[in-house]
């Protein structure tokens, strides 16, 4: 990974991993992001989002105290209940690099998207009707990477499905 981008913060490296992996076959409470994908690691790494880009939401992610690392750019498929109302998602976001964040609901869903700063304030916020799409973008304008955070809330309705795009 440091051949493919020798740049790369041990957090980078991390997130890249993680980002990348594939399911675990099987049910496992404890088996973490999943499965190694090397060539998908090393294809995030570069910026290329991993293994196709798409990542699969993992619980426990419910909390800016827990929530689960992604490497843009990515896209994340999840789920949300009325007893499972919010997914966070930790992004480090390099120096002078906008971040676009979509979300796109299961037909007639009313999500919710939000950006908050590592100390838990909103940065931005999309809170679109049921069935549409939220979204925002957000630049980091300094001269290092920071973390921020990505909350998706249930906001009302039944349970449903997501699609959550990461980029920059």
């Amino acid at each position: 990974m440091y051949s493919a981008k020798p740049t790369a913060t041990p957090d980078e490296i991390t997130a890249a991993l993680k980002s990348s992996a594939r399911a675990f076959p099987g049910t496992c409470s404890q088996c973490g992001s999943g499965l190694l994908d090397a060539n998908a690691a090393v294809t995030a790494i570069k910026g290329g989002g991993g293994g196709g880009g798409t990542v699969a939401e993992v619980e426990p992610n419910d909390s800016r105290t827990a929530p689960q690392t992604i490497s843009a750019p990515a896209t994340v498929t999840g789920s949300l209940s009325t007893s499972d109302t919010n997914d966070y998602f930790k992004i480090t976001l390099p120096a002078g690099k906008t971040l676009s964040a979509t979300l796109t609901p299961a037909s007639g869903k009313d999500f919710d998207l939000y950006l908050q700063s590592s100390t838990g304030t909103q940065l931005r916020a999309s809170e679109n009707a049921a069935g549409a799409v939220d979204s925002f973008t957000y630049t980091n304008s300094g001269s290092t990477s920071i973390t921020v955070y990505v909350r998706v809330l249930y906001y009302s309705g039944t349970s449903g499905t997501y699609s959550l795009g990461l980029s920059w």
